[in-house]
């Protein structure tokens, strides 16, 4: 069957559909237990989960997932082509016989879901509707086994932000420029040592900030160059755990030696905003009507959009990091 070949709806049956890789999609991996590089195909329909995989990821999908069935891509392509007459059946074209096969006439899909794959199951006959997020709410909560992989991920990002520090703090001031162990200490230097404190520790660090200086009034610059005292460093570490893959995250503000009047100006700003938003925030708050700072205050600062669901708070800092 392609893509292209209409579909007998018959009775009326909606599944969800994804076809992507479980590694970018959180959705994906958190529904099927599966992670993959590459994408992959899996459907839910009444209140029973599917995989379709590859002959090279159809062991590891059967031990791994947590769905309840596994096919073999290779055999319902090799069904679609023999409904096909023979005849060459393509990617959405298979993904379109698995679903004929399923009994679905309808689809639920997410936002990211792709435009070529919908346009071709749409003429096969399919309907689809494109869910808002969060497409599974119950992810947002957390199981008391997930909690214990959050809290393990977030000690592993504490961890390295303690070891950045410390690197800072042990460093010595050479001309105005930091120095660890008799050579430069650069931003990409201290990178690669925290990256490296990360894996040690069962978590990836792709990209971090670290961004001394003006670098740090450049939203999420990533930061480079040699770190010098008396200038705020902005760190800001979120690795990911190679094993729940959970994200940790954490951002402070350090300064090697003594901070300025106007550094201490703009960090009291930013603590007292914090604290009014603190105040404000309970279970079920929506972040849009968190009032930060009032119409006085010489500094604004914005927040984003969402609800509170249960929060941890974590102090404002900016440490004064002396040798």
């Amino acid at each position: 069957m392609s893509a292209a070949t209409p579909l007998d709806r018959g009775a009326e049956k909606t599944a969800t559909l994804f076809v992507d890789d479980s590694e970018r999609n959180s959705d994906l991996y958190w529904k099927s237990g599966f992670w993959a590089g590459d994408p992959f195909i899996f459907v839910e329909s009444e209140g029973k989960t599917h995989l379709l995989l590859s002959d090279l990821e159809l062991g590891r999908g059967k031990k791994e997932s947590r769905v309840d069935e596994v096919h073999s891509y290779s055999a319902v392509l090799k069904s679609a082509r023999e409904q096909a007459g023979g005849e060459n059946v393509p990617y959405d074209g298979v993904i379109a016989h698995f679903l004929h096969l399923l009994g679905v006439t309808d689809l639920r899909v997410s936002a990211s879901f792709p435009l070529r794959i919908a346009d071709q199951l749409r003429a096969a006959g399919f309907k689809i509707e494109a869910a808002s997020d969060p497409f599974f709410p119950d992810r947002g909560r957390k199981t008391s086994g997930e909690i214990a992989q959050l809290e393990e991920i977030q000690q592993i990002t504490e961890s390295a932000m303690l070891f950045a520090i410390e690197e800072i703090r042990k460093a010595e001031v050479v001309d105005r420029f930091l120095h660890l162990d008799g050579t430069p200490l650069t931003v990409e230097r201290l990178k690669t040592a925290v990256r490296l404190h990360c894996l040690e520790r069962g978590a990836a660090l792709g990209e971090l900030i670290i961004a001394p200086g003006d670098q740090g009034c450049d939203p999420h610059n990533f930061g480079s160059g040699p770190l010098s005292a008396g200038e705020t460093i902005i760190i800001d570490i979120f690795p990911r755990h190679l094993e729940s893959r959970f994200w940790g995250d954490m951002t402070r503000t350090v300064l090697k030696g003594t901070a300025s009047d106007e550094q201490h100006r703009l960090y009291a700003a930013v603590a007292e905003a914090q604290v009014a938003a603190v105040d404000q925030i309970a279970q079920g708050t929506n972040f849009n009507n968190i009032q930060l700072l009032d119409n006085s205050s010489a500094i604004t600062l914005q927040i984003g959009s969402g609800t509170a669901a249960g929060v941890d708070t974590l102090s404002v800092s900016m440490v004064d990091v002396q040798g």
